[in-house]
């Protein structure tokens, strides 16, 4: 209910005295005070809503920046970790190796796998044991060509093992942590050796002949790399975890961390603030025009933030040497979900790649990848997605209705691809690509499933041949 108050009644006005006249310019002069009034209220509040505005969206930007860092740490200690694992799977499921550890074939094992560690550009560290050895031997990045036993601990090595403890053959699988060697992290992965091409003439029980651990330095010079390309300063890595700065934790054996990794945390709204403070102190003294262009100023910098963010953002979803989608963003269109014969994903490597490197040097390599996504690019069409998820692994995904039908035919040009030799640096070099895909058989099977079966088709595949 509203209420209402009434006013008392006026006494009566006295009367005027004879000619005395009213000042008309009373109301007149109070004009410019009013006029002062509302353009320092106007300005006052224009002032004070830009400063929350401008202190709100500093918080905002500062915590998306900082959630935006951590999922970018994220993605590069998966990539450590997948790096490793693929570099030892490949090395552990050689037919040659497996031979070679079979049989003790120390001399083999350190010209084609010892030489790694020795040379130092891939990994650093390589220990071979069990299966035909008494103790284990090993290599690493310092000089020393003679094999050696007891380069890691048996409180290293046993839990190492046990993480692969459950794997059968035809699995191919690995395991990867980190763990600290003579004073340096690692990141090391580990396999059994396995007979892959050669698996079917042997029983179950003899195709695992010991098992190969091979590791990475996360150097001063990784991390600064990794902090450089996510455009973030002060990474280093830590044993414990340091308090007041955002750090990711470096799995160990057990799961628990074995190392930190911080950073500073990044503060693009504060330096943007900073940036703007003269000219808000100039915008609070001046008037509402300067205020409108402080504004402005301000929006243009927000913008200018926001496409660096982006870039940053498609940079991390982006294979640096062939410009395609990497593993992060091929796992993102994974993620969707798909119904029945409407997703298949063909998955190849390069059979012989690793000669290329070993014989004419990474640089060849390189050219090599780059050709070949040059040459799937061409295949693959709009329709599909092309992606570069490691080393000389590609996959297509290929997604909507006849989706079986499309990866068959991709399959038959990919293959078709490669009869054409690649001109390197003045060598014809006949390479082949080991392919397997699978389809979508039922409603929601999630994508790791898809991929894990067209990379066992492609393992079969290889098998076969």
């Amino acid at each position: 209910m509203e209420g209402r108050v009434r006013r008392p009644a006026r006494p009566p006005a006295a009367p005027r005295a004879a000619g005395r006249r009213a000042p008309e310019g009373m109301a007149m002069h109070r004009l410019p005070r009013r006029i002062a009034l509302v353009v320092a209220g106007t300005v006052l509040l224009f002032v004070a809503t830009t400063g929350l505005s401008i202190l709100w969206m500093t918080r905002a930007l500062d915590r998306q920046a900082q959630a935006q860092a951590t999922t970018q740490m994220e993605m590069a200690r998966a990539n450590l970790l997948a790096r490793v694992r693929m570099i030892t799977v490949d090395y552990a499921k050689w037919d040659a190796a497996f031979e070679a550890a079979r049989d003790r074939d120390v001399p083999w094992l350190l010209d084609n796998i010892g030489s790694a560690a020795l040379i130092g550009r891939s990994v650093q560290l390589v220990v071979i044991w069990d299966g035909a050895f008494e103790q284990d031997i090993g290599w690493r990045d310092d000089g020393v060509v003679a094999p050696r036993s007891g380069l890691l601990p048996p409180e290293v090595l046993a839990p190492a093992e046990a993480l692969i403890g459950g794997s059968r053959p035809g699995e191919f699988d690995g395991a990867e942590f980190f763990a600290w060697h003579d004073g340096a992290l690692f990141v090391m992965g580990i396999s059994h050796f396995e007979a892959v091409e050669g698996a079917a003439a042997l029983p179950e029980d003899r195709r695992f002949s010991g098992q190969l651990l091979m590791g990475i330095r996360v150097s001063e010079e990784v991390v600064g790399d990794i902090a450089g390309t996510l455009l973030l300063t002060g990474a280093a890595i830590e044993p414990e975890r340091p308090e007041g700065r955002p750090s990711l934790a470096l799995p160990g054996l057990d799961g628990r961390a074995a190392a930190w990794l911080p950073w500073d945390r990044p503060r693009p709204g504060s330096a943007m603030l900073r940036r703007m403070l003269p000219l808000l102190s100039l915008v609070t003294l001046a008037a509402a025009v300067l205020a409108v262009a402080g504004s402005r100023l301000m929006r243009r910098g927000a913008q200018e933030l926001v496409s660096a963010e982006r870039r940053a953002s498609s940079a991390a979803r982006t294979d640096a040497l062939t410009g395609l989608p990497n593993r992060a963003a091929f796992n993102e269109a994974l993620a969707a979900p798909a119904a029945a014969g409407e997703r298949a994903i063909l998955f190849l490597d390069l059979n012989g790649f690793k000669g290329v490197n070993d014989s004419l040097g990474h640089d060849a390599g390189d050219r090599v990848i780059v050709a070949t996504a040059a040459r799937l690019a061409a295949v693959a069409g709009p329709d599909a997605m092309l992606a570069r998820i490691a080393g000389d692994e590609f996959v297509l995904l290929v997604a909507g209705p006849a989706a079986k039908a499309r990866i068959e035919v991709l399959a038959q040009a990919v293959a078709a691809v490669f009869e054409t030799p690649f001109e390197i640096g003045g060598h014809h070099l006949h390479l082949q690509a080991a392919i397997g895909y699978a389809v979508q058989d039922e409603d929601g099977r999630a994508g790791a499933d898809l991929v894990r079966q067209a990379d066992l088709a492609m393992y079969e595949g290889k098998r076969l041949k």
